[in-house]
C-alpha cells in the first residue's frame, strides 16, 4: 500500500493506493500550517489514523512552493512557512519507516496530467492550477521540467510592472490576476462601490453586514462562486475577468512553449462555467497565428485525483512500487 499527500495551506488531501493505481482510501485533515514543523506532521498521521505499523511501502508527497530536492527540504512556502529549511522528507521517513519522494504540489499535478495524456500521443503538457496562487508545471518531451530546480513558477511572471505587491515580494506578478486572490479583490471592490449590497450579499450576511473596509476579510471563492451561481452580477464579472486575464497568461506561455496540451486545474475549474468562454477567447487573442488552436486546452475537474496519480508516477520512477 502507498500513501499520496497532497498538501495545501488548508487542508492534506490523502490517498491509499495500490500497485496498479486504485485508491483504497480517500480522506482530507486539516494541514495545521500554523503549527510548528514537527507537531504539523504528527497530527496528520493522527488524524489519518497511521503509523510505522500500517504497512505503508513508500510515500509520494506534493508540497507547495520551492524545494530542495537533494537535502529533501522545503526552501520557501507562503502556506507553510513554519516547515521551511526543515528537513522534511527525512522526518517523514524516520516516522514512518518508509521511503519518501516529494515534488512540488503543481508539478504533481502535471505528472498526473501526463498520464491522462500520454496514451494518446501527447509528449508535451503545460499544466497550470488555480487556486489562492497561481502555479504551473511543465511536461517536455514525456519528462518533468524544473530547470535548475524550480522551473515553471507561471504565476510570479510579470502580469503588470506597475501593478500590486504579490506575495513573493514582487509587483505584478500574474497570480495576482489569476487566482481566488484576484477574485476575492475584484469582488470586494466592486461591493464597495455599492450605495446599497446586491441582494446575494444582503441576503448572505443578514444583520451581520461587515463594515466596507471588511468585506475583503469576509470573502472567500466558495462565497464568490455561490454568488456567480446566484446571478450576482459583481462575481461574475470578476469571473470573467479572471477569464480574460488567465487567456492573456497562458498565450504568452503557449508563445513560449507550444505545448500540445494546456491543462487547467485546481479549485478554481469548479466554477469554470463563468470564466471558460473568456478565457478561450482571450487565449486565442493572445497566441500567436502559426501556433493558434494547434493546442487542446482542457479543464482537468479531478485535480485531486489527478495528483495523486502524478505522485504514484514519482515513485514509479524512483523504482517504489513494484
Amino acid at each position: 500500500m502507498y500513501l499520496m499527500l497532497d498538501v495545501g495551506g488548508t487542508a492534506v488531501k490523502a490517498a491509499f493506493m495500490d500497485a496498479e493505481g486504485k485508491i483504497l482510501r480517500e480522506q482530507t485533515v486539516p494541514s495545521r500550517a500554523s503549527f510548528e514543523a514537527d507537531a504539523m506532521l504528527t497530527s496528520w498521521f493522527q488524524d489519518l489514523g497511521i503509523s510505522d505499523q500500517s504497512g505503508i511501502e513508500a510515500v509520494g508527497l506534493g508540497l507547495p512552493g520551492s524545494l530542495d530536492r537533494s537535502s529533501g527540504r522545503i526552501i520557501s512556502s507562503p502556506n507553510l512557512q513554519k516547515a521551511e529549511g526543515f528537513a522534511i522528507v527525512e522526518k517523514l521517513e524516520k516516522m514512518l519507516h518508509a521511503p519518501v519522494v516529494f515534488e512540488n504540489d503543481v508539478n504533481v499535478f502535471a505528472l498526473g496530467a501526463y498520464e491522462v495524456f500520454r496514451d494518446q500521443g501527447v509528449e508535451h503538457l503545460l499544466a497550470v492550477a488555480l487556486g489562492t496562487g497561481l502555479g504551473g508545471g511543465l511536461i517536455f518531451s514525456g519528462t518533468l521540467y524544473t530547470g535548475k530546480g524550480n522551473a515553471g513558477e507561471i504565476g510570479h511572471m510579470t502580469f503588470d510592472r506597475q501593478g500590486e505587491r504579490c506575495g513573493c515580494g514582487n509587483w505584478g506578478c500574474n497570480e495576482m490576476y489569476a487566482s481566488v486572490t484576484f477574485l476575492r479583490k475584484q469582488v470586494a471592490a466592486g461591493l464597495g462601490r455599492c450605495s446599497e449590497l446586491p441582494p446575494f450579499w444582503r441576503n448572505h450576511w443578514q444583520a451581520e453586514i461587515p463594515a466596507r473596509d471588511s468585506y475583503l476579510a469576509a470573502i472567500n471563492g466558495k462565497l464568490i462562486y455561490a454568488a456567480a451561481s446566484a446571478g450576482d452580477e459583481i462575481a461574475r464579472a470578476a469571473f470573467a475577468g479572471l477569464g480574460k486575464n488567465l487567456g492573456i497568461i497562458l498565450g504568452s506561455a503557449a508563445n513560449l512553449l507550444h505545448p500540445e496540451v494546456i491543462a487547467v486545474g485546481g479549485a478554481i475549474i469548479a466554477a469554470r462555467e463563468f470564466f471558460w468562454k473568456e478565457l478561450e477567447q482571450s487565449l486565442q487573442g493572445h497566441t500567436m497565428a502559426g501556433i493558434r488552436s494547434t493546442w487542446t486546452l482542457v479543464p482537468m475537474v479531478e485535480t485531486r485525483h489527478t495528483s495523486f496519480r502524478g505522485l504514484l508516477r514519482l515513485l514509479r520512477e524512483k523504482g517504489l512500487v513494484v
